[in-house]
Formats: C-alpha cells, structure tokens, sequence
C-alpha cells in the first residue's frame, strides 16, 4: 500500500535522438539479451539487426521517447 495521501503528478518523459547503433547498444543492455547471450551464445540483438538498419538508417537520429512514472504524496494526517 501507498503510504501517503496521493496527490495529482504531472507526466514525464525523457527525450532524446538517437541512431540505430544506440537503440542496438540500449537493447543489448537489457538482462534478457544477457541470459540469451549466456543461454547461445549469440546476441539476441543480432536477430533484428538487419531488419532495424533498413528501417532506421546508420547515420539517421530518430526521437526516443521514455515515460517517467512516479507516485506522489502527504504524509497522511494522524
């Protein structure tokens, strides 16, 4: 349970540009490609690879976009 009296928050999010390598660097850094590299041998990543470059050009910068969630409170009145 939230020990708090909730209170309205307003929304987050972290954004920024990034390449294709970037978002491959991000998605290899997740512990599932880890136990999927450990389980393998190979990079999970290396699944979508190709399928990421043609859609999402070396060189190009694309907009990501990672929401903020977070809960908000008073400390209850006694």
């Amino acid at each position: 349970p939230f020990p708090f009296d909730e209170i309205p928050c307003p929304e987050f999010q972290i954004r920024d540009h990034w390449s294709g390598a970037r978002m491959l660097g991000y998605l290899n850094s997740w512990s599932a490609c880890r136990h999927y590299y450990a389980a393998k041998g190979t990079q999970a990543v290396d699944l979508i690879r190709k399928q990421l470059f043609e859609i999402w050009p070396e060189g190009d910068m694309k907009e990501i976009r990672f929401p903020v969630y977070m809960r908000m409170g008073r400390k209850m009145q006694d």
